[in-house]
């Protein structure tokens, strides 16, 4: 909710272990939300302001629907997978540990439309 944001944070069974400890990172104001099937989850991208998530389907659909995109990437070659409207970030070194928020935060506000944070 602060600054007229509103993260859905989208996951699916691989990350079914992992939601206690990404509960305690979770930004104030977002929702987890289970993966819905892909008629569904066309539908919410095509509602949403922008998709930050690393290069998967989910990103591609995202794309395909017209929501602005964000693509991160680590040793995989965007030449190759990326969506052609996606904004790339890539890792440094090709490992999506070592990515920081910033550039992703830069893409991000570039996407929306906004030159910092209000």
């Amino acid at each position: 909710f602060a600054r007229g944001v509103f993260p859905v944070l989208l996951h699916g069974p691989a990350e079914a272990d992992l939601l206690p400890h990404l509960e305690r990172g979770r930004p104030p104001g977002s929702v987890f939300m289970p993966s819905p099937d892909l008629p569904e989850l066309a539908a919410l991208f095509s509602l949403a302001d922008l998709f930050v998530g690393n290069d998967t389907g989910p990103g591609h659909i995202a794309a395909s629907v017209g929501t602005p995109t964000i693509s991160l990437f680590g040793p995989t070659d965007p030449h190759v997978w990326a969506h052609p409207s996606a904004h790339i970030v890539q890792a440094p070194g090709g490992d999506l540990s070592d990515l920081d928020v910033g550039p992703v935060l830069e893409a991000s506000l570039a996407a929306l439309g906004r030159s910092n944070i209000r």
